[in-house]
């Protein structure tokens, strides 16, 4: 969920997360039969980082786990929504390093840790082929620097869980 149409960036500015979280529980309020929420989208590129003020924010791990606490609190918080399944979203796989040097990798574990036991219900990772051959999604080639110790194509998932 965007912070809105005309807005940029998979999360809005950190002095917003306040009003996003409220957004996002009335949006989950009336949804029903929904129980599943995935909390953003890419947020370790920065093309996914808010600017629609003027200046770009960049998400940090840290600021990214302040805003999904804030939702996923808000959310189950909710009648009949306690249960609900809320997760962070999927990182930029392949992205460039964060502005803070953070590989996909790292970021993603950061924000795990900051996270910590129980505080997340699933783990969602974006992960697929450079190309239609099924030979692909078994395939052990790596990237290119900085990233030669990760996987270029679908085995990119066991960069994530070995991490």
């Amino acid at each position: 969920m965007k912070p809105s149409a005309a807005a940029s960036g998979t999360l809005p500015y950190v002095k917003h997360y306040g009003a996003y979280a409220e957004r996002v529980k009335k949006f989950v309020a009336a949804s029903p039969g929904a129980h599943i929420w995935i909390v953003g989208n890419e947020m370790n590129w920065d093309q996914e980082w808010p600017r629609y003020e003027g200046t770009t924010e960049e998400i940090t791990p840290e600021r990214y786990v302040q805003a999904f606490r804030q939702v996923r609190s808000g959310i189950k918080s909710l009648s009949g929504h306690a249960a609900d399944q809320v997760i962070p979203g999927a990182l930029g796989t392949y992205g460039p390093p964060t502005a803070g040097g953070l590989s996909f990798v790292q970021y993603h574990v950061r924000v795990l840790e900051l996270l910590g036991q129980g505080g997340l219900d699933a783990i969602a990772i974006h992960t697929y082929t450079h190309g239609p051959d099924p030979a692909l999604v078994v395939d052990e080639a790596h990237m290119g620097p900085p990233y030669e110790a990760y996987h270029y194509n679908f085995r990119a998932y066991r960069d994530y869980l070995n991490a």
